[in-house]
């Protein structure tokens, strides 16, 4: 007989004696409200929920040897207003008409942090080579804050000279020796690639004329809406039946670390697809259209060609020696999608029962079929971060249309 063996594989997550559970304290108030013999009914709900040892999975350091642990991290306060509206506009023989709708207000506050944590978390979305702590959370505010560099657009030819020298493109200095422009090179480079004229440019928030991880960054984005909600409406015409659902959600944004991928030739990733943003019509080149040399720097360098060709750049050199979480990935997350429309028809009861057919009815559905929005990924609705990192888009699948065609048969 042949005897199986087993193998037990350890656990990625750190166990936490001191794990305790979440407390949750909740208030709510309401009122119901019918008119015209029902016809028209409004609901209203306030909530104020506290939540106590708020238990979230968090990342440990790299030499912990486990990936996460469960922790009671703090305490935090949902707080908001929920209306609901139901209303039978019109009710006749041959003809109704009914509508629906429904919106919610809601403010959520981090109370305290426990631990070692003070008043700021500090959270990993990744994704980029450079601030891929690109969350936080902050004693006093909103979850959900998107953390990162300022863009500004990209460097000029008047931020540079040409060393003819060393080939290379240095930045120019004032009467007082310091820099023009603020100096990415640590950033952009960790101490060891090369930039000049065309190359992405960050924001010196704080004005020392060099871009450092401490005093350059800021809070670029909110995840949460000020508001979300929907609305249906449902019709019929004698034997015809019309359904229409819409949801939406209002003011959030969307950290989207698609478009930094897809904008970015970043050292394996050289040779990958760019999006249309990258096109070569927008984009600032380093190659000679005409005689298909590289006349950036080096030997082949020629800075009067590199701006003539470069004359009409909108968007700066996507060869960089690491991606960075900017402002640039922040979109309007914003969102009116028609999720659901039904049409349907009930065949005359004078027809039906002839076979011993109670009712027939035909009907046809299309889901997810249009959403309006300015978001430029694929769905702005969508969330591949988790709990404390959401409206972080990378790689998601957007929702698929569907089509469903049926029959509803009584007898």
């Amino acid at each position: 007989n042949e005897i199986g063996q087993s193998s037990l594989q350890p656990s990625t997550r750190l166990r936490n004696e001191n794990l305790t559970w979440e407390s949750k304290y909740s208030t709510n108030v309401g009122f119901d409200l019918g008119l015209f013999e029902n016809r028209l009914n409004l609901t209203f709900d306030f909530y104020n929920d506290v939540t106590k040892n708020l238990i979230m999975e968090v990342q440990l350091p790299s030499n912990a040897g486990y990936n996460t642990q469960y922790q009671n991290l703090g305490q935090t306060t949902n707080r908001g207003v929920e209306l609901t509206l139901n209303a039978n506009l019109i009710n006749t023989k041959n003809f109704f008409l009914d509508f629906n709708f429904n919106i919610s207000f809601n403010k959520n506050k981090v109370d305290a942090l426990y631990g070692a944590n003070g008043d700021v978390m500090i959270l990993s979305g990744g994704g980029t080579e450079v601030g891929s702590d690109n969350y936080r959370v902050f004693v006093g505010k909103e979850t959900g804050l998107m953390y990162g560099y300022v863009c500004d657009g990209m460097y000029s030819f008047d931020d540079f000279d040409f060393d003819q020298a060393t080939k290379k493109w240095v930045l120019k200095k004032d009467e007082n020796g310091n820099n023009i422009a603020p100096d990415n090179f640590g950033v952009l480079s960790k101490g060891g690639g090369y930039y000049g004229p065309g190359h992405l440019k960050l924001k010196d928030l704080n004005g020392d004329g060099v871009i450092d991880a401490d005093n350059d960054r800021k809070v670029i984005g909110n995840a949460l809406p000020k508001h979300t909600g929907g609305f249906s409406f449902n019709a019929g015409w004698k034997g015809f039946d019309l359904t229409a659902m819409f949801n939406w959600s209002y003011g959030n944004d969307i950290l989207n670390m698609n478009k930094i991928d897809y904008t970015s030739y970043v050292g394996a990733k050289r040779y990958q697809n760019m999006s249309t943003e990258m096109k070569l019509e927008n984009r600032f080149t380093t190659i000679d259209p005409v005689t298909g040399l590289n006349i950036y720097y080096g030997d082949y360098a020629n800075p009067e060609r590199l701006k003539e060709i470069n004359a009409n750049a909108t968007i700066w050199h996507p060869l960089m020696n690491n991606s960075i979480t900017t402002d640039w990935a922040v979109e309007d997350g914003s969102f009116l999608r028609l999720g659901t429309l039904t049409l349907g028809y009930t065949l005359p009861k004078m027809l039906t029962t002839k076979f011993g057919v109670k009712s027939l009815r035909v009907y046809a559905t299309a889901n997810n079929v249009f959403c309006w929005t300015a978001y430029s990924g694929q769905d702005p609705e969508v969330n591949t971060g988790k709990a404390m990192t959401p409206g972080y888009d990378r790689s998601a699948y957007p929702k698929s249309k569907s089509y469903v065609f049926g029959l509803n048969l009584t007898f």
